[in-house]
């Protein structure tokens, strides 16, 4: 019983990392400005936003400015499964869920050439819960899982000369994670389901504080057009949490057996890694009134290989393999200034899926994915305000007979975002 406890186990804490709503588990929902264009603003960025989206950007803050918003992010997920586990016509849905991320910034000039800042975003995360999890078929790999980080970035940009900036800071990330999930064991009788609730695990664990950077730059390579590179380095953080096991009973004769082997409260550590991004931008300014902008991104993603796992008692130690894959994106995006102060914003992207097959799962079914945007930013005086709407398609999931848990089938998942963010210079 302890050996298949322990796989269970492995397999539910190895996905803790898992996305919410960029591919893998990455989150780029940081401006409303910006995210009204698909977020495709490497290259032109100028608002205190930069610190996320290229730091270089930050030198064109020329005087105080406060910027920051919310995103509401609202899905849906559901299941059908396929033979032999858990069967066809078995159908698992999530609660409909709602996230809001929330992202602040801060630029202040120090003279012509050099502007200081200050940004708090969470450019990853993952939050996913499955309805009924006393019943839900993949309860045994995960019936909750979330994973909140924050990223703390002051930065620093230079006006070098009239067409080169750049800029770059240090990130200091503190990271949360939450997940429940059944612990089963086989049924050694020929009487009722083939695998018995014993009880419950809830992993409960954070980080202290781990570094990182990311430095950036943009050039005016003509009058109307602008080059952006900016990179984000990746961070791993070491997790140091507790498990709290909660015995339930089988409701049968076995109780008694299987109580004393149930596993004990106590600590677990591991790594969780955010990978490295880099960002390559190309804007052009068509007319005095639009710009047009594209975006090609890199992530890291093969900075999950695998998932070392260390309990008190060291027989539940385990190595486990991901394998993910580094994976590419492509954002493009359109600004239009309507009058003075009014700009009408499009943008569409296209995110590639790192995961591969083996690890798809309740605790993260993730898939290539397209996305369309729109926005509208208004500036009155000192104050700016940016709304933007965004539709998520992401193509269903199948398992394919491969999956690492023997969970077998398609996932469809949906995500409509909506955000606003408010500005005030002083």
């Amino acid at each position: 019983m302890r050996r298949r406890w322990k796989a269970w186990w492995i397999a539910a804490l190895l996905m803790v990392p898992g996305t919410a709503r960029g591919a893998g588990y990455g989150l780029y929902e940081q401006g409303g400005g910006a995210l009204g264009a698909s977020g495709a603003v490497a290259a032109r960025v100028g608002d205190p936003t930069a610190i996320f989206f290229n730091p270089a950007g930050l030198a064109r803050v020329d005087e105080g400015t406060l910027y920051g918003g919310v995103s509401f992010l609202y899905a849906t997920r559901e299941f059908a499964g396929h033979g032999p586990y858990p069967g066809f016509g078995v159908h698992e849905t999530s609660p409909d869920e709602v996230f809001y991320p929330v992202a602040a910034y801060w630029g202040h000039p120090l003279g012509d050439r050099v502007t200081v800042g200050f940004g708090f975003y969470s450019p990853f995360g993952l939050s996913v819960e499955w309805e009924d999890p006393e019943t839900f078929s993949g309860r045994f790999i995960s019936t909750r899982v979330a994973i909140t980080p924050f990223y703390f970035n002051p930065s620093v940009a230079f006006d070098v000369s009239p067409r080169l900036r750049i800029g770059g800071g240090v990130t200091a990330v503190h990271a949360s994670v939450d997940l429940n999930r059944n612990v089963g064991q086989p049924n050694p009788t020929d009487f009722g389901p083939d695998v018995l609730d014993l009880g419950t695990v809830e992993l409960d664990g954070s980080n202290g504080l781990d570094y990182g950077f990311n430095a950036g730059l943009q050039l005016d390579v003509t009058e109307t057009a602008a080059l952006g590179v900016t990179y984000r380095g990746g961070v791993e953080t070491a997790i140091d949490g507790d498990a709290d096991f909660t015995f339930t009973g089988t409701g049968t004769g076995l109780d008694p057996q299987l109580g004393p082997l149930f596993p004990e409260d106590q600590g677990v550590t591991t790594e969780i890694p955010f990978p490295a991004q880099l960002v390559v931008g190309f804007a052009v300014e068509v007319s005095e009134s639009v710009v047009l902008e594209a975006d090609l991104g890199w992530t890291r993603w093969s900075d999950l290989d695998q998932l070392s796992l260390r309990f008190e008692d060291p027989d539940l130690d385990e190595v486990i393999p991901q394998h993910w894959e580094d994976a590419f994106f492509l954002r493009t995006g359109a600004e239009i200034a309507l009058r003075p102060g009014t700009d009408l914003r499009f943008g569409y992207y296209y995110d590639e899926t790192p995961q591969i097959t083996e690890s798809v799962s309740p605790l993260l079914p993730d898939n290539d994915r397209h996305g369309f945007s729109a926005g509208v930013g208004w500036a009155k005086g000192r104050w700016r305000f940016d709304v933007f709407g965004l539709l998520l398609l992401v193509q269903d999931r199948e398992t394919e007979g491969v999956n690492r848990d023997g969970f077998e089938g398609v996932y469809d998942s949906g995500t409509q975002i909506a955000g606003l963010s408010l500005g005030f210079r002083y």
